[in-house]
């Protein structure tokens, strides 16, 4: 399993995180309207088996999301196929939108900007989840992988006095020396691509770190096959096409179509 932070406010809640093998412990404490001098109100735990929320709702290249609402009840959402209607077709960026009465920049994710097509902007579009705040992502490759090919980012906040704690086995992971998340949205945009291995001209293996299926499409000539595992070999067929014609050959998954291309010239 791979680690990371994410940075943002998280409107005056705190939590340990106590992952043991496969069961994760949560405990939320909270400052009573943010005065940090207030004692603390420590909730009771409660523990989640992660393998059996991978089992659950697992993805290839799925993002489940942990959010924690305002009447304190956690729930796991698995927000690729939330994200797949809005997200951005491949090569485009959204700048300046207003969806859903929400003002949308896709920058940093700072306090106050909210990144179009992210998985916390999806939550945001469903009645009764707009004001819950995510806490935990989980990244899987591959539906029903292994809890130890995954990738967990957990939500800490920079302002606060108080920070959220992650202990996995016993050891208390250090928000210092962990590699910072800015942005779920561009993490996953670059995450897991699929490699292209040209064995001639116009062959080429794919790979990829996933068991399931790589989509895969072309601007022109035809694909030997247009789903392919991590592996095969992919032959383009270029008959009737003109010497020096680029073609763009884009893959990915099915609910994350396009994170990669690479270009053939006949």
């Amino acid at each position: 399993m791979q680690i990371y932070v994410s940075y943002n406010k998280i409107a005056n809640r705190y939590y340990s995180f106590d992952l043991a093998n496969t069961s994760l412990k949560i405990t939320r404490s909270m400052r009573p309207n943010g005065n940090t001098s207030a004692n603390a109100i420590i909730s009771d735990p409660e523990t989640f088996d992660l393998q059996q929320i991978i089992n659950n709702y697992s993805v290839d290249h799925g993002c489940i999301t942990l959010i924690d609402t305002p009447d304190k009840q956690y729930h796991w959402i698995e927000t690729t196929h939330l994200t797949a209607q809005y997200r951005a077709p491949y090569g485009k960026t959204y700048s300046s939108l207003y969806v859903g009465n929400n003002a949308v920049r896709d920058t940093a994710n700072t306090v106050g900007n909210i990144n179009y097509a992210s998985p916390f902007w999806a939550l945001r579009q469903i009645n009764g989840l707009n004001d819950s705040r995510p806490i935990m992502y989980l990244l899987t490759p591959s539906e029903n992988c292994s809890l130890d090919d995954t990738v967990l980012i957990y939500k800490d906040a920079t302002d606060e006095t108080d920070h959220s704690i992650l202990t996995v086995n016993g050891l208390q992971q250090s928000n210092a020396t962990l590699a910072q998340v800015q942005s779920v949205k561009t993490f996953l945009n670059g995450w897991n691509p699929v490699n292209f291995t040209f064995t001639n001209s116009t062959a080429f293996v794919v790979g990829a770190n996933t068991t399931g299926n790589i989509y895969l499409n072309s601007s022109a000539g035809i694909l030997n096959r247009t789903v392919a595992k991590s592996g095969q070999t992919v032959v383009i067929n270029t008959s009737g096409l003109t010497t020096g014609e680029q073609i763009t050959v884009k893959a990915g998954y099915k609910y994350y179509p396009n994170i990669s291309n690479t270009v053939i010239t006949v």
